[in-house]
């Protein structure tokens, strides 16, 4: 019987790993052999199958400075996604970035003064860009090892055919090479990077794992890339998460010094996530990554077939003067249209800050947050809000009765209301709300403990990850205080990967790495819509997949209602209600009470 069991067991290995290579025989089987190389490419028909079938948004013309894509043949339709994301721009050189996966060259980093031919067509070099490059990098050297390097070949055809006529500049980086000498490619390859030069990285990423290993190693990979740092990539390992640390390093490092934004992940996949034979160890998995050229918008992207969009925010409070300028004349559609252009309207998650009442009363304080049910979740529906963390310091201005009334207030409009400890299902996400901080009740600060956090419902087998709004901090600063650096040590030992803040009003630089590399968090999203002058915002973009994986992006959003904001058909409006002081009107105090 355990003999039986163990031959079982090597078989469905077996099959695991020759799995992708009996469909890449499959694709190769009417390639033209038009050079020795061409036998490695995929064939025109598939190619062209593929690109015909990519949707593409083109609601908005984005200006692409780099990609990433897969080199497998199974993977053919994330090529094409990657390509036909750059496809309307106009480049006049792509540097293509490739593993040496053989380890054919004899120095650190190779290239060619040999052009290609395609069954699309040619694909020539830029030699002066090749001679440029040789002379300025010692560490680079001309050889032939492109004829049989498959992560230039598959992509070859997809060249010629979106991009005819531009000549190419192929680099291939050796496994082992170091830091140091990204840094002299780098410096080699900066006077090539120019406006109409696009970068094509070829990488593949998590190798020779079990499915449920690769969709840990992925998420690892996704959390460093989220980071835009390209020092993050040395946390990477070779090739339990990607096949060329070297690539990716480079071509961060290039868009890095040239302001670009990104990367934004916009596909994930694994080669065994449809398989049956998902416990065998011979799965990859593949990303598709695009940067965009410094100045682009900080917009959502759009989704695709195989991913869905959230939006996460910070505070958002409709009472008080903010419910007066969206009573105003298109006050509530300006607003509404310029929020959406930000989210692309996928759906959202934010801290509702205060009270719903149906019917609007006066706060018998001035810290008490108040909100009219009608305008303010009418406004909320209206921008797809899906999620209102009510777990803050002021649940509980209007009493129990306000916070029994919120939620179902929320609800009788298809608004999802996540309480203090609740854990609620979103499909690709479970998420929690928690506050260290209420204005009502004692104790004041403090309230998150060690035991509330072991209470929270959280399933760590969850094949769907768990996110936490944490209501926290100090107002108006983005310093971690010792609270919140103590709360998020105790959450690591909880299903959470991903902490979105709330609170001080004011967002912080950008994501940092939590729970080694398994986890990320936003210590202050700030605001989104608070009639406070002085505050600052950002979203999180998150990318969920199949593959059971998330793509985290950080984005900046202007003070939407702040005198100088981005919003043109508010201005005047702002103007003259900045000016008679009756936008916004300061809050007693600046505490914890105090907002």
């Amino acid at each position: 019987m355990i003999k039986h069991f163990c031959e079982r067991r090597l078989l469905l290995q077996n099959i695991g790993v020759l799995m992708p290579l009996v469909v890449a025989a499959v694709f190769l089987a009417d390639a033209s052999p038009v050079r020795s190389g061409a036998a490695l490419q995929p064939a025109s028909e598939s190619v062209q199958r593929a690109l015909s079938v990519t949707v593409v948004d083109e609601t908005k013309r984005r200006r692409i400075s780099g990609i990433t894509v897969p080199h497998h043949i199974p993977a053919l339709d994330l090529i094409a996604r990657g390509f036909m994301t750059a496809g309307r721009g106009e480049y006049e050189r792509i540097i293509v970035l490739t593993p040496d996966h053989f380890r054919r060259s004899k120095t650190p980093f190779a290239t060619t003064d040999e052009s290609f031919s395609t069954g699309l067509g040619p694909v020539n070099v830029d030699k002066k860009a090749v001679q440029s490059l040789v002379q300025s990098c010692p560490l680079v050297g001309r050889s032939r090892l492109f004829d049989q390097e498959h992560g230039l070949q598959i992509l070859l055809p997809f060249l010629a055919a979106v991009f005819p006529g531009v000549k190419a500049l192929p680099v291939a980086l050796r496994v082992e090479s170091t830091e140091e000498q990204w840094i002299c490619l780098a410096d080699a390859l900066d006077p090539l990077f120019s406006e109409k030069t696009l970068i094509v990285q070829s990488t593949d990423f998590s190798h020779y794992l079990t499915h449920r290993e690769a969709r840990r190693h992925d998420q690892q990979t996704l959390n460093a890339l989220a980071l835009s740092d390209p020092k993050a990539v040395l946390t990477l390992r070779q090739p339990q998460h990607i096949d060329s640390k070297a690539a990716q390093y480079v071509h961060m490092e290039l868009q890095r010094r040239r302001g670009n934004r990104g990367p934004v992940v916009i596909g994930n996949r694994n080669s065994g996530q449809h398989s049956p034979f998902v416990t065998s160890a011979g799965t990859t998995s593949y990303l598709v990554q695009v940067f965009e050229k410094a100045g682009a918008p900080d917009s959502a992207w759009p989704n695709y077939p195989d991913t869905e969009t959230w939006i996460f925010a910070g505070d958002a409070f409709l009472g008080r003067s903010v419910a007066r300028l969206l009573a105003t004349k298109d006050g509530a559609a300006a607003l509404s249209r310029n929020i959406l252009g930000l989210t692309g309207g996928h759906p959202m998650a934010l801290n509702l800050e205060g009270v719903l009442l149906p019917r609007m009363a006066q706060p018998r304080l001035r810290t008490e947050l108040f909100m009219d049910e009608r305008a303010s979740v009418g406004f909320l529906s209206s921008i797809n809000v899906r999620i209102a963390g009510l777990a803050n310091n002021h649940s509980l201005d209007a009493g129990c009765s306000g916070l029994e009334n919120t939620p179902a207030i929320l609800q009788a409009r298809g608004i999802t209301p996540v309480r203090e400890g609740e854990v609620i299902d979103a499909g690709k996400f479970r998420l929690t709300a928690l506050t260290d901080l209420c204005n009502k009740t004692s104790p004041l600060g403090s309230r998150i403990t060690p035991s509330a956090i072991q209470q929270l419902a959280l399933d760590p087998q969850l094949r769907f990850p768990a996110f936490a709004f944490v209501h926290w901090g100090k107002e108006f600063s983005d310093d971690v205080s010792s609270s919140q650096d103590r709360i998020a040590t105790w959450l690591e030992d909880t299903a959470v990967s991903l902490i979105c803040g709330s609170h001080p009003h004011v967002a912080s630089a950008g994501l940092e790495r939590w729970k080694g590399s398994d986890g990320l968090v936003a210590w202050t999203l700030g605001n989104f819509l608070f009639d406070q002058p002085e505050g600052s915002g950002a979203f999180l973009e998150v990318r969920f997949f199949d593959n059971g994986t998330y793509a985290t992006r950080w984005l900046v959003i202007p003070n939407l209602l702040h005198r100088d904001a981005a919003v043109p058909e508010l201005k005047e409006e702002l103007a003259d209600r900045y000016s008679s002081r009756a936008l916004w009107e300061p809050e007693i105090g600046v505490g914890t009470a105090g907002r």
